[in-house]
Formats: C-alpha cells, structure tokens, sequence
C-alpha cells in the first residue's frame, strides 16, 4: 500500500512540471497571438488609409513607390497571418495536452483520495490487531505461566510418587500382613498388640559388586530411592555415579579443587555434593554439572535433600545454607552456633534434624529459621550422623564413641541404646543407615558391617569381606553400600533374609505417656518406676543419671576438622 501511493505521489510530482510547462507555452503563444492580431489591425488601418489616400491622381513616382509599399504589406500581413494560424494550432493542441493533463491530475487526486481512504481503514484494522496481539500476548504469558506451574506441580507429583512408592515398598517389608488383633478395645482403652506374620528381613549377606575409580579414600556415599544408582565421593575431588544392578559406572563430575566430603541425591537423577573448599554443586548422573554454589566460608560437614526443590548444607562456618535446586541460588542461611554436623529432614521439608558438635541434637522450623525443640544429650563424644525414621517419631543418631541411639522424637530422650565390642566408630565420616526401619547398619573398624535389631538392641550380625576401616554406609530399596579407607574397596552388597527374625509392633495408650512425662517433669517418679512402665510397654530403654558439666569442645573441634 506505501509503495503504491509513492508511485502516484511520483507520478502527480512529474505531471505537474509538465503541466505548468504547457501552461506557460499556452500562455506564451496566447501573448503573440494578441501580438500578431494588433500588428495586422495596424497594418490593415494603414493600408486602408493609403488606400483613401490614393483616391486623387497620384503622380508616377507616387504610384511606384505606393505599389511597392502596398506589396511589402501584404507580405508581412501573409506572413504574420500565417504565424497567427500556426500560434492558434500550437495553442489549439496546447488547450488539448492542457486539458489530458488536468483530466490525468483530477483522475490521480482521486485515486489519492481512496488511497488515503484505504489507508486509514488499514490503519483501523492494524490498531485492531495490534490490540489484539498485546491481549493474546498478554494470554500467552498468563498461559505460559500456568503451563510452567503445571510443571513443577507435575514435577512435585513425580517426587511424591516415587517417595510414595518407597515409602509403600518399605512399609510392606516392614508391617508385613496384618494376622489379627488378640484383644477388644473399649472405648477409652488401649490396643494391647497387632500381631504380624513372620516376614523375613533383607539385610547385607555379601559383596555383590566392587566399585572401582576412585584414587583417594571415599568418604560419602549415597543410594537412590529405587535402590539403582549409587553416588560415591572422596578424596579425588570427584564425584561418581554406579548402576548398582551390575557396578558398571555412569558418570563422573571432577574438575574440583577440593575433596568431597558428603553427597546425597536431590531426585534419582540429580547428585548434591559438598566440598572442603565450603563449595555446593549439583550434578546429573552422567557427570553434568548443573549449578554451582558457593557462600560457606569453611568445610562442608553435610549435605541433604529438603523437597524436591531445596536443599540444605552445614558447614563449619556455623550455618546451614538453604538452597534452591532449580535456580541454583541461595534461599536462605541459618546461624546455628556450633557447627552442624548432620542434617536429617522431616518426610515434608518443612522441618529438620540436626546434630552439633557439641552433642546436642535440635529440631529447626526452616520457614522461622528458629529452634522448636532440643532433645536430651546422650552421646559422650561428636555425632556422625542422623537417620529420621519414616514415622517421624523416631530418630537414629551415631556417635564417635560407638554408641547408637534411637531417640522418640516427642521428648521422650533416648529410648534405645546399642553398644557392643564388635562396633567401633572409625572417623567423623562414619554413618549409621536404617534397613526398612528394623535394623540399623553401621560401618566398624577393620572391615566389618555391624548389624542391630532395633526392637531388641542387639547386634544381630556382623558382615565381613575387606579389611579396610568402613568410612560411611549407605542404603535404600534392598541396596547398601560402603565406602572404604581403601580407595580400591567400595563395595556393594545386596540383602538376603534372615529367616528368624519375627517382630510385634504394637500401639499403646498416649495418656499413659503423657502423665509418665509430667511425672519425670515434676521428678516425682523413680527410675525404677520409669523402668517397670516403659517395661510395661515392650519398649527397650536405658535409664541414664544426671549428665556431666557441659565440657569445652574446642579441642575436639580441632582434632576432627
């Protein structure tokens, strides 16, 4: 449409130049027709007046020169008529190019007109559009938006899923099918026991494979919910995958300045791995790195998996980082005073577990990034690590001093203690692991796998294949794995069934808690009382005195960091 109203614009400007040129000719000749016709008037007033002038007898010379001039006049009247007659032809022709040209401009104002008109519907129209696009981009943003909130709900829904699908797979190697109830309840009353079939417990019987790569002892390592791929890091500054099915490798993230000193997985295909240098990253299974973050001004003590969009370091900088595994950004930092040892999260996130190096064990709200709740110090030296039940009601600490608690989660203290010759911490990286919430499995110095029955506290087994001090443990869906002193032995076993092993679970009558609690409150209970009740209730406790005087850790400090 522009292009076609340049070309009349460029036609009317070449018209008019030619229009005004014939114009003037017309104009021009007009002035000399006017010119010829008053020469010719005065020509025919003289030859009349010669011609009056003559009627006498004129004399011969006068005749002559009369006759001679009578001649000249008709000469110059033919001529000037002549020229008269080609001016009007030349006028004549110039009234016809004037009156083309005009009907061509009338004809080229008017194709303007509509040309114009066109163009201000066609503007109309683009206005029109132009509003429309900016609404229909407005709903593609709004669109957008929910297809990318529709996103991480499905993401979400993908991590519940499979965390449900854990939690229903360990639920059923754990409960087992349900025989029956040995007795009513009334109303008000209690449950005295659910009785269980026998179902045979899959615990650590052998190696199955042995994880080679790593030039430097291997002090972290983590399973995936599925039990498939294991993640393994250490002090080659690498971190590395292994399908657990055949101990082939996956991937391998490296180019780090600094060891690693705790991984965990954030979903079956993402790696969270911390470094003595005080860096986070996250990495895919194949190796990728996706982000790096960095804010910790000391060594990386613990990493663990929140949600399925955060997760949480400690460092010796006395704080725990929040972190978003999306943006790879930090959410949030925690100062907790003494530095975080490990990190156990609630099944919701919204909570979590942590221990200190100075023994004590804390309950944190992320969202007030304030303590709600410190429970009973129990362990004589540093805590290695924590396991959260999947209940949430229970919690299982290691300690360096060879001890494994498992604490009730409402503040009644320490209701399990398992010690034994067999088991002997080796380092500040050793960690303890639940098996299907029935056993614990914890690694000992030279070589051994110790195995605890967390009704009875016993020490149920103890599995050999290496020599080398067992660093860290760790397992899920039927796989475990430990990492050794020994760079070359990281070993992978699967679980056989211990035939024997029959458990009861039994649920008992929340008041009696309760009022057994306002009680060791008030200090109106021995602790031969305490015994014979949580006696009563088949639940194994140790019944412990005052606590020594708070001792300064500063050295203990130094001597494990």
């Amino acid at each position: 449409m522009e292009e076609l109203l340049n070309r009349l614009h460029e036609r009317d400007q070449a018209v008019k130049p030619e229009l005004i040129s014939v114009i003037n000719d017309y104009n021009r000749l007009t002035a000399i027709c006017r010119s010829f016709s008053s020469q010719r008037s005065i020509l025919e007033r003289s030859l009349s007046r010669m011609l009056r002038g003559g009627a006498g007898t004129p004399r011969k010379d006068d005749d002559s020169a009369q006759s001679m001039q009578n001649n000249a006049t008709s000469q110059a009247l033919l001529t000037l008529h002549g020229q008269l007659v080609a001016s009007k032809e030349k006028a004549a022709s110039s009234e016809a190019r004037i009156t083309s040209l005009t009907q061509q401009l009338s004809q080229a104002n008017g194709e303007i007109f509509e040309m114009k008109t066109r163009i201000s519907e066609l503007e109309g129209e683009l206005r029109l559009m132009r509003s429309n696009f900016v609404a229909s981009q407005a709903e593609a943003d709004r669109v957008r938006m929910e297809l990318d909130s529709v996103r991480e709900i499905h993401e979400q829904a993908i991590d519940q899923l499979q965390e449900a699908k854990l939690t229903h797979a360990q639920m059923t190697e754990t409960v087992g099918p349900v025989q029956g109830v040995t007795g009513p309840a009334p109303s008000g009353g209690r449950i005295e026991a659910v009785q269980e079939s026998p179902h045979p417990l899959m615990l650590p019987r052998s190696i199955q494979h042995t994880l080679k790569g790593h030039t430097g002892a291997v002090l972290a390592c983590s399973v995936t919910s599925d039990g498939l791929v294991v993640a393994t890091g250490g002090d080659d500054r690498a971190v590395r995958t292994f399908d657990s099915l055949n101990g082939s490798r996956i991937g391998t993230a490296g180019d780090s300045v600094a060891g690693i000193t705790s991984v965990d997985f954030a979903t079956d295909r993402v790696v969270i791995s911390g470094y003595s240098s005080g860096a986070v990253r996250c990495t895919d299974t194949t190796g990728k790195i996706r982000h790096s973050m960095s804010g910790h001004s000391g060594s990386i003590l613990d990493v663990s998996r929140i949600n399925s969009e955060c997760a949480a370091s400690s460092s010796q900088d006395r704080t725990i980082k929040l972190w978003s595994l999306q943006k790879g950004s930090l959410i949030t930092s925690l100062p907790t005073g003494s530095p975080v040892t490990c990190i156990a999260p609630t099944a919701d996130g919204r909570l979590m577990w942590t221990s200190h190096l100075n023994r004590t064990v804390q309950l944190w709200d992320s969202r007030s990034q304030s303590v709600c709740m410190e429970l009973p110090k129990t362990h004589t030296q540093l805590i290695s690590s924590l396991s959260l039940f999947r209940d949430g009601a229970r919690l299982l600490t290691n300690g360096l001093d060879s001890m494994l608690c498992v604490f009730d989660t409402r503040a009644l203290g320490a209701t399990l203690r398992m010690k034994n010759p067999a088991f002997v911490s080796t380092a500040r990286y050793s960690r303890a692991t639940l098996c299907g919430g029935r056993a614990a499995l914890v690694g000992t110095k030279g070589g051994g796998i110790c195995v605890f029955n967390l009704q009875s506290g016993n020490l149920e087994t103890v599995v050999k294949g290496h020599d080398a001090d067992v660093l860290c443990i760790a397992s899920n869906s039927g796989t475990v794995v430990s990492s050794l002193e020994d760079a070359s032995q990281t070993m992978l076993l699967h679980g056989e069934p211990i035939s024997d092993a029959t458990y009861t679970s039994l649920l008992h009558d929340t008041q009696l808690l309760a009022e057994l609690m306002d009680d060791l409150e008030s200090d109106a209970v021995s602790d031969e009382a305490v015994a014979r009740v949580l006696g009563d209730l088949d639940v194994p406790v140790v019944i412990y005195g005052d606590e020594d005087d708070e001792e300064d850790y500063e050295d203990e400090y130094d001597r494990y960091y």
